[in-house]
């Protein structure tokens, strides 16, 4: 498209914004003290604002409690405090400290007097109340009042921008149309602003931040390993405009070496049982295995009743992608009654696979069959494409032939239908692209490389033995998968589809507010019912996977970009790349994961365990095991770490130096433990009650366990401990054996009791382990355990999950974590809820006779959801949409203190080793079957 087209259409744009702002149209920007409120008195926002409470609610909600204006009928109005204007630099000259306070920025249609009121922060920050409000006689609309709306509303959808929320495709619309406005009243200057096809632009991603809860999941549940190694999460930020010159193939990608297999792979049996549908799967592609049919729906069902619940507590935002409901529907696939009746007489195993892992947005995927009757099973998915193409009539049904290998496919013009129907020797498969079916086909045949044929997989399906009971899904994700992932190809496809997909974002949000000069795409744009469709990119609903993309050349700016990314990726490794494996486990009672990543990168945030815990292991029955803990943490730990001779070094200095390794007894683990006791139950009843857990300090049912490496060097360092606080502070403490049974242990506690505080340490040292606790019924229980153990006469202990770190928790621990956790869940949860409450109301306004939810997910293809499962509803007295669970800003409700499926859990173990440079994580999840499914 030629330049001076290009600015024609810029010049039709800023014509057809500034008509926006009709004849009729009055623009007021005065202070909230020259309104007339009914109540009388203004609202003293600032003063709120300056209260404590503000912080504290300011870090659990943002701007979400932020104060607002709604006025009673058509028009626009927005508040703004003293701080925001002074922080902009939009504050006016003030001649007197009343006139230097909050400001509202309306505009309303001429004719008619304006009222409204003022939405506020409560001074405790448990709601929100409101002021009515009128303008007063004689309020003057000016040059000067539209300019300082226009501002106010940039900077409304600025703030609603900064908080990462659904919606945000129609902010930045809205956002960049104000800018335009102000442009053509020659107070803005757009000819050097940014391309509006912003790269961190994706309909379907959340905010990357996470709350400490969320941190903590993803690091021990492996999923901070995933991000650090595959960081799909960088795009490239291409800056330029260039026409495209440079080669792809030209420029270089991912060189790290890969890892020799070979020592890894010595004494596996030659005859490893493999899936039969890995010798079809390209090597460089990602697979996951089902060993049958059945077992593929049982992961679905498990996802549906469990899956979204557990998600809310990672995922940064209240929306749901409907992925897999979008790609069943797109193959033809979907798993009804009567698939899951026949299924299980004529497949015998499944494999999902796709060129990359971009889901959400349009990957070129491929679903295999192993078949026990593949004529029968042919003839059934022929049959599903033939109901799907009679029920779309935009579909068309043909048949072709790729690579000497026959197919049927059924498809729509915007591919929400595209099923391609083959046999690939014994597979049978479903694509919904033409190239991943070709690749198929050729790995199929031989004459591309095949997963099945790599040492990697190999080696996970050694560690993962086909057959197992325990196993309903394994994936794979090799070498070859990652480095083509981050080669130049995919990546710089990747960027181009992010800005494609912002152009269809803006297409869309132009539509949608009437006005039709449309955005600078470079090629024609269809219209359908899911929106804008670009014949290169696709649409919203589906983007053209990379994989079809045509990109053998690039612009300079690109290969920039990507020259950039690889070097700061590579630089995260030191001697080899990363295959990944995760097998999953679901029954009625158990759900299980274990995770392999090798190696991690070298910034790893795991480097500080490591550090701490390399070399060393936790062996089965370290840390006192036993079946009365709630809740039970293992650590190995390597003395010769850095942290250790700190330690060391800072104990040898506070005991002047009379030991030269005070720590030198120490043992290669240590555990911390929470015995059952009433106490728990006692303090879940009363909440977090500082006063109560004060008062019960000696009743407190915690351990902490050391093994003892050299007991003699223990014995000095006890009783230079001893020394030393008799030395430092005397008469201050009572040391005292007590002795009973022959299992002595010792008492320290205050030389003068104290009614107010009656504490006591007790430890016990032996030969094997140093225990310490508050509790003296746990240290005389952890004695009788040893007892029993060096008598032959204790249970075996399961070995831990873990090699470096390892977690157990029943019940019993999580309801009592849930004291310590659960104003945060509420906070993070309402935040999620709340949320989706500005583009709600705004779909609302614009769309009044159909539901917001329903709407979002027409225009934008995801839908927003609750996260505790409630529904959405319009709240007439205060005139906002609602969740039926969490209430809205103004009035909060408060929702479960838990996710429902953590009510059926009985025990949650978790163990981390650190092995061949990388990760392995275990994590299984006990539950009762007989309690009531979400």
């Amino acid at each position: 498209m030629g330049r001076r087209l290009l600015g024609l259409m810029a010049v039709l744009v800023l014509a057809a914004l500034a008509a926006r702002a009709t004849a009729e149209d009055l623009y007021f920007w005065l202070p909230v003290t020259e309104l007339q409120f009914a109540q009388g008195e203004p609202p003293r926002i600032g003063e709120i604002l300056d209260e404590p409470g503000y912080w504290q609610a300011r870090r659990q909600f943002g701007d979400a409690m932020a104060p607002h204006v709604q006025l009673d009928g058509p028009g626009e109005a927005y508040i703004e405090t003293w701080t925001q204007l002074m922080r902009w630099g939009s504050a006016p000259p003030a001649a007197d400290a009343q006139d230097a306070g909050d400001r509202v920025a309306i505009r309303a249609p001429g004719g008619a007097t304006v009222r409204g009121r003022i939405v506020f922060p409560k001074p405790d920050w448990s709601g929100m109340e409101t002021a009515s409000f009128e303008l007063p006689p004689g309020a003057a609309s000016s040059h000067e009042a539209r300019v300082a709306f226009l501002k106010a509303r940039e900077r409304h959808f600025d703030r609603l921008l900064e908080r990462a929320i659904p919606g945000a495709a129609w902010f930045r619309h809205e956002r960049e149309a104000t800018v335009r406005e102000l442009a053509a009243l020659g107070e803005r200057d757009v000819s050097d602003r940014p391309d509006l096809r912003r790269m961190d632009w994706d309909p379907r991603m959340g905010s990357p931040r996470a709350s400490g809860l969320e941190a903590s999941f993803d690091f021990f549940s492996g999923g901070r390993a995933l991000s650090e190694n595959l960081q799909l999460d960088r795009e490239l930020r291409v800056l330029g405009g260039e026409a495209e010159n440079v080669a792809v193939d030209s420029l270089p990608g991912i060189d790290v070496r890969e890892i020799d297999w070979a020592p890894l792979l010595e004494g596996v049996d030659p005859e490893l049982k493999l899936d039969a549908l890995a010798a079809a799967i390209p090597a460089d592609q990602h697979a996951l295995f089902f060993p049958s049919f059945a077992a593929m729906t049982e992961l679905m069902d498990e996802a549906d009743r469990n899956g979204t619940p557990i998600l809310e507590l990672v995922r940064a935002r209240a929306e749901d992608a409907r992925t897999r409901e979008r790609y069943q529907r797109q193959l033809c696939l979907s798993t009804d009654a009567l698939s899951r009746l026949v299924g299980p007489r004529v497949i015998a195993g499944v494999a999902f696979t796709g060129g990359d892992p971009f889901l959400p947005t349009g990957s070129d995927v491929a679903v295999l069959f192993a078949a026990h009757d593949g004529p029968t099973l042919r003839g059934l998915l022929a049959a599903r494409q033939a109901a799907a193409a009679q029920a779309e009539p935009a579909a068309e049904v043909t048949q072709g032939e790729i690579a000497g290998v026959a197919y049927q496919l059924v498809r729509t013009p915007d591919r929400s239908l595209c099923s391609y129907l083959a046999q690939v020797g014994p597979a049978v498969v479903v694509s919904n692209s033409p190239a991943q079916l070709e690749r198929i086909i050729r790995a199929g045949s031989g004459v591309d490389p095949a997963l099945g044929g790599l040492a990697e997989y190999r080696f996970f399906r050694d560690r993962y033995r086909l057959g197992d009971p325990d196993e309903t899904a394994l994936l794979v994700v090799s070498d070859a998968a990652i480095r083509r992932w981050c080669g130049p190809r995919w990546r710089i496809g990747a960027a181009r589809r992010v800005r494609a997909a912002a152009t269809l974002a803006e297409l869309q949000a132009r539509r949608l507010a009437g006005d039709e000069a449309g955005t600078a795409t470079g090629e024609e744009v269809a219209w359908t019912a899911q929106g804008p469709l670009l014949a290169t990119y696709g649409s919203l609903a589906f983007q053209t996977p990379i994989a079809e993309l045509e990109l053998d050349r690039v612009t300079a700016a690109e290969a920039r970009a990507y020259a950039q990314f690889r070097d700061m990726y590579q630089a995260n490794w030191s001697w080899a790349f990363d295959p990944i494996a995760i097998r999953f486990g679901v029954g009625p009672q158990r759900l299980a994961l274990d995770l392999t990543v090798m190696p991690l990168i070298l910034g790893s945030d795991y480097r500080e365990m490591i550090e701490v815990t390399r070399g060393a292991t936790i062996e089965p029955g370290a840390g006192d095991p036993h079946a009365e803990a709630l809740a039970h943490f293992a650590l190995a730990i390597n003395r010769d770490s850095q942290m250790f001779q700190s330690a060391n070094s800072f104990l040898s200095m506070q005991g002047g130096g009379q030991l030269m390794q005070p720590l030198g007894w120490l043992g290669q683990s240590a555990a911390l433990y929470l015995d059952d006791d009433s106490f728990w139950a006692e303090l879940v009843e009363r909440g977090m009650d500082e006063q109560f857990l004060g008062d019960n300090l000696a009743r407190l049912p915690v351990a902490l366990w050391l093994a003892v490496d050299d007991p003699l060097r223990l014995a000095s360092f006890l009783t230079a401990l001893r020394a030393f606080a008799q030395q430092s502070a005397p008469g201050l403490t009572r040391w005292e054996t007590i002795d009973p049974e022959g299992q002595p242990y010792v008492r320290v506690r205050p030389a003068t009791p104290d009614e107010e505080v009656d504490w006591s340490i007790f430890y016990a040292a032996t030969p094997t382990a140093l225990i310490v606790s508050p509790s003296e019924a746990v240290i005389r229980n952890a004695l009788t355990r040893q007892q029993a153990s060096r008598e032959g006469t204790a249970g075996i202990s399961a070995p831990w999950l873990g090699g470096n770190f390892a977690l157990t928790a029943r019940a019993g621990a999580l309801q009592a974590a849930q004291v310590f956790y659960r104003e945060d869940y509420q906070a993070a949860m309402q935040l999620r809820a709340w949320g989706n409450l500005p583009i709600l109301n705004q779909w609302r306004r614009m769309m009044p006779g159909e539901s917001p939810v329903a709407a979002h997910e027409r225009l934008w293809q995801a839908r927003l959801v609750d996260p505790a499962g409630g529904e959405y509803v319009w709240n007439e007295a205060w005139q906002t949409m609602e969740s039926s669970v969490y209430g809205h800003p103004g009035q909060p409700r408060r929702g479960p203190d838990r996710p429902t499926p953590l009510a059926a859990v009985t025990q949650v173990q978790m163990g981390l080793t650190f092995e061949h440079d990388g990760l392995r994580v275990r994590a299984e999840v006990d539950r009762d079957a007989a309690a009531p499914q979400p």
